[in-house]
């Protein structure tokens, strides 16, 4: 382990608490599978918030999360979280220059031909979050660890250690994206649009590296005028910066609004390159449904705007 992973360890037990660190970390690493997902989620709630929740009731937003990772079991769901099927997906709802191309997919690392790929590129895992490489020069890339690494995630169902079930049934893939210079940096920026019942709810201006220590990175959060607002989560602090919002902020509100229509709730995120918004994910749970507004008071607000949908 290195010495950044140690200490993001370290940081999440701070940031949640070691009982829900440890269960989750069992959970994802085959314990617990035949434990009924709402049993699972109700001992995560319990480690984390200190009670297990009411799936009868659910009334807060991160109740509600948790209520649909058992209940809204829409095969629309796998799609989305698919890195190789949602890019027709998002190309056709709000164009195609909007999205990353692939430049290659395979089964397993042994396929990849490196040769055929370009000085620099990104490798990413289809069915998971964070099990990527960025290769900014081919030459220097160590093909036997690059490899290594993504066989290692490939045999990871990342479903388990959050029960998030859209994850259950991706075919884990690899593909291949150009690289983007714009990310991975310390001055990378993010947007990350979270809607409710189809509109924008609010918006998190997110400055730093992603998928790496929790104080390499910075959430502000914006409704949707562009107003700030007073929340933070216990993850990431604030910036205590203002930040100067793209000329293209409303395109990727109005996007947004577009690819969550068949939703009751989903993150949708974007970044800036050369001036125009791109594509980079839809997430429905973000931290799996485990995270705490402060205020507190926001969790409930959001909570009581979000309608949830019949049971499927």
């Amino acid at each position: 382990m290195g010495l950044n992973s140690l200490i993001f360890n370290i940081q999440m037990v701070k940031a949640t608490n070691l009982r829900y660190c440890i269960y989750k970390y069992l959970g994802a690493h085959g314990h617990f599978h035949d434990v009924p997902d709402e049993k699972y989620l109700n001992k995560l709630c319990k480690y984390f918030y200190g009670k297990e929740m009411d799936f009868n009731d659910p009334q807060t937003f991160s109740e509600k999360l948790q209520w649909l990772k058992v209940n809204n079991h829409d095969p629309l769901l796998t799609k989305m979280v698919d890195k190789y099927e949602v890019k027709k997906y998002v190309a056709d709802k709000i164009g195609e220059s909007h999205v990353i191309p692939c430049i290659g997919v395979w089964d397993n690392a042994e396929d990849i031909d490196y040769d055929r790929l370009p000085d620099a590129f990104v490798l990413k895992v289809t069915h998971d979050s964070g099990g990527l490489r960025i290769i900014r020069d081919k030459k220097q890339c160590d093909v036997e660890e690059t490899n290594a690494f993504l066989n290692s995630r490939l045999q990871r169902n990342f479903y388990y250690a959050g029960r998030e079930w859209q994850y259950k049934n991706v075919k884990p893939r690899i593909i291949a994206e150009p690289y983007v210079d714009t990310l991975g940096k310390s001055s990378s920026v993010e947007y990350k649009i979270t809607c409710l019942n189809g509109k924008v709810e609010f918006i998190t201006v997110c400055k730093g590296i992603a998928h790496s220590r929790l104080d390499f990175r910075t959430n502000d959060f914006y409704d949707r005028d562009l107003n700030r607002l007073d929340m933070v989560t216990n993850y990431y602090a604030n910036s205590k910066e203002e930040n100067v919002m793209p000329q293209c902020i409303k395109d990727m509100i109005n996007a947004s609004e577009k690819l969550a229509q068949d939703f009751p709730t989903v993150r949708v995120d974007f970044y800036v390159d050369k001036d125009d918004y791109i594509f980079g994910e839809m997430t429905f749970y973000t931290w799996d449904g485990f995270f705490k507004f402060i205020p507190g008071d926001w969790d409930f607000k959001l909570g009581q705007k979000l309608i949830l949908p019949e049971k499927r």
